[in-house]
């Protein structure tokens, strides 16, 4: 057997004793390590569980409960109040009494996000265990200033603003099947009234102050949650979405480096304070997406990964962040690239950035470019095998029939390697939907694996939407 030595980032140092052994104290050892306690012992009025132990630690009865050195006594049984007055009669103070049951996500005044690191030592054998804590310091509303400068910001979104307008031009004559489909159309038309309004006026600065706001307004409605999910996100006193997005992206990543989840300051973002940063749990699923597809192909090896739909640029950044080497594309409709343009614009000013500008050549000017930027109907005139890797998330299903043909068609033409997805399984929501079940084959490519999606508002558990996650490989190289 392995011997375990432990090393925490933070010393526990609060003394916790554990009222109650039954069923519902189940956990209870790893809910006190994520929140930095120090269990020290068990009391229980169970009399067949006298003087046995737990986890090397003595069970005794609550009427000794004074011979213990204790900070802190936790119930762990939904008979809270029985147990708290049992302890009040016996002189434990009222403050150092705390309910674990029956919402231990909730049960324990600060919340901390712990991973638990775990290498062996130089014999092989010892198991060490570093502790990885993080503090929820509370919530980022206040306005975040954007980084860049006034004359800067009015520069990208003058080129913003053409670019838009060269898209929705051609728009008008592209084939049906690049037309926004009866969701998005409907959604973008009733959604936006004063971008909208800006743009039919020519009035930029309207339009960059909706940009320099986006996270909070109606330009991130559908793609981050808009001025509807702002609201929310002030009004909930819950963190549990954190908390367990937090736990997903740790354990699939193996690690939790915080500080690449944090929301740089453009748009205005909102979040959680956690180590100094803005967290919102939406960077947990681009961080590890782009960590996901940057193993596909070794990081020393340039890259070109296209992506369909890339809403705000949350996936884009992530990607570029990680690796310098990556030459990104983003195919979407007008209105939500006017976003992304300006996000990632605003990021990588050092970076060659293509907006796009009515031409069609667009696929013979990738060497000249790090960033393509452009409108959905593009991809048209791609043919050949330039992709290395195409993605597309929580959008083909919501799209008319005809659309998701015509894109997996083209996926299947121009990727080299690997295409990724993840769509609806089955959906709760009254909208019109396509599960991935009533795709088109890929002909070029053969699927790696299929899973429900791993994050909770996508899971088969979800009461909005079952997603799932499938990874193919070109097998006609």
């Amino acid at each position: 057997m392995p011997t375990l030595h432990t090393t925490a980032s933070t010393p526990s140092k609060t003394r916790t004793l554990i009222f109650g052994t039954g069923n519902a104290s189940t956990g209870i050892e790893s809910e006190c390590a994520e929140r930095g306690l120090e269990i020290v012992g068990y009391i229980d009025n169970s009399p067949g569980k006298i003087g046995k132990s737990r986890m090397g630690k003595p069970i005794s009865h609550p009427s000794i409960v004074q011979q213990h050195a204790f900070d802190l006594v936790v119930t762990a049984s939904a008979s809270h109040e029985a147990m708290k007055s049992q302890l009040l009669e016996l002189g434990v103070q009222e403050e150092k009494i705390i309910s674990a049951r029956p919402t231990p996500s909730k049960w324990f005044s600060q919340e901390i996000l712990s991973y638990f690191k775990h290498t062996l030592g130089e014999d092989a054998e010892t198991l060490r265990t570093e502790k990885l804590s993080f503090p929820i310091e509370g919530k980022e509303t206040n306005n975040i200033p954007r980084p860049t400068s006034e004359s800067d910001d009015n520069a990208l979104v003058e080129r913003i603003f053409k670019a838009y307008c060269a898209a929705k031009n051609n728009l008008a004559q592209a084939p049906d099947c690049y037309r926004p489909g009866e969701n998005w159309h409907h959604f973008l038309t009733t959604s936006r009234p004063n971008f909208y309004q800006a743009i039919e006026s020519g009035d930029t600065d309207t339009l960059r102050s909706l940009l320099n706001n986006f996270a909070r307004n109606e330009l991130s409605s559908g793609i981050l949650g808009g001025e509807e999910g702002f609201n929310a996100f002030i009004n909930t006193s819950s963190t549990t979405d954190l908390v367990e997005y937090f736990s997903i992206w740790a354990h699939s990543i193996g690690d939790a480096p915080i500080h690449e989840v944090a929301s740089p300051p453009i748009g205005n973002p909102y979040g959680y304070r956690v180590d100094g940063h803005t967290i919102i749990p939406n960077s947990f699923l681009n961080h590890y997406r782009a960590s996901m597809l940057h193993q596909l192909i070794p990081l020393s090896s340039e890259i070109t990964i296209a992506e369909i739909g890339g809403g705000f640029g949350g996936l884009g950044y992530s990607l570029l962040q990680r690796n310098d080497k990556t030459k990104y594309l983003n195919f979407d409709l007008p209105e939500n690239l006017v976003v992304s343009a300006y996000y990632l614009g605003s990021l990588f000013p050092e970076k060659r950035i293509y907006l796009y500008d009515g031409a069609n050549d667009i696929q013979e000017k990738l060497d000249d470019y790090d960033i393509f930027l452009l409108p959905n109907f593009s991809l048209a005139h791609f043919d050949r095998r330039t992709i290395d890797i195409f993605v597309n998330t929580i959008s083909f299903s919501e799209m008319d029939y005809a659309s998701i043909v015509e894109y997996l068609r083209k996926i299947n033409e121009v990727t080299k390697h690997y295409f990724y997805q993840e769509n609806l399984l089955h959906n709760r929501m009254q909208y019109k939907y396509y599960p991935t079940s009533t795709f088109p084959e890929l002909s070029n490519f053969r699927r790696i694996y299929k899973s429900p999606s791993r994050w909770p508002f996508f899971s088969v558990n979800s009461h909005c939407h079952v997603h799932g996650e499938e990874l193919f490989i070109n097998t006609q190289k």
